[in-house]
């Protein structure tokens, strides 16, 4: 059970961006990911477009061999996709099958790609593939030609690549995304 303390902490965390005791979390963008112990919330830097600059490929992956850093996430929203590719179940697969390849990930099975939604604003596809050092993961919402896309991996890759590799691939006219440090 959560104390009020921790769950203070929590929403401090969430409205305010960051909580500082012994130890700092850097939140720059509000997470839903606040986890919280009894004690004090753990380490986690989250960085977006909305928070000011994002690092360079280059700095991400440098802070990630420094060993501190679990897991790296990268989110990745695309916007105005191609219509065609994101209700395309073969296309998806093979996007999966290709990110893989991009990104040096060795895939652990094969890709599952869903088509499911009875509410019209979240009907489209969804793809799970596991990865020998987590999964990727996406929904392609039909009715708004959008594409979200979430890499998680315990190996580095670099997210701004795989970013622009993902809105090349399903014609993107915009992408954002954001990066996690897990810890």
């Amino acid at each position: 059970m959560v104390s009020m303390t921790c769950y203070v902490l929590a929403l401090q965390c969430f409205f305010a961006n960051r909580v500082k005791e012994s130890n700092t979390w850097y939140v720059l963008t509000p997470s839903p990911w606040c986890i919280c112990t009894r004690k004090l919330i753990s380490e986690m830097y989250s960085m977006s477009p909305r928070s000011g600059q994002l690092m360079s490929d280059e700095q991400v992956i440098e802070r990630f061999k420094q060993g501190k850093e679990w897991g790296l996430l990268t989110s990745i929203d695309l916007h105005d996709c191609d219509p065609k590719k994101i209700r395309s179940k073969e296309v998806i697969t093979q996007f999966s099958i290709d990110l893989c390849k991009h990104i040096d990930m060795k895939r652990f099975g094969e890709p599952v790609v869903v088509r499911f939604g009875a509410d019209p604003r979240v009907q489209g596809y969804s793809l799970a593939q596991l990865i020998e050092t987590s999964l990727i993961s996406g929904h392609f919402a039909e009715d708004t030609n959008r594409a979200f896309i979430d890499v998680f991996s315990c190996k580095e890759y670099p997210p701004k690549k795989v970013s622009e590799y993902c809105a090349k691939y399903f014609g993107a006219k915009g992408v954002e995304y954001s990066v996690s440090f897990r810890t």
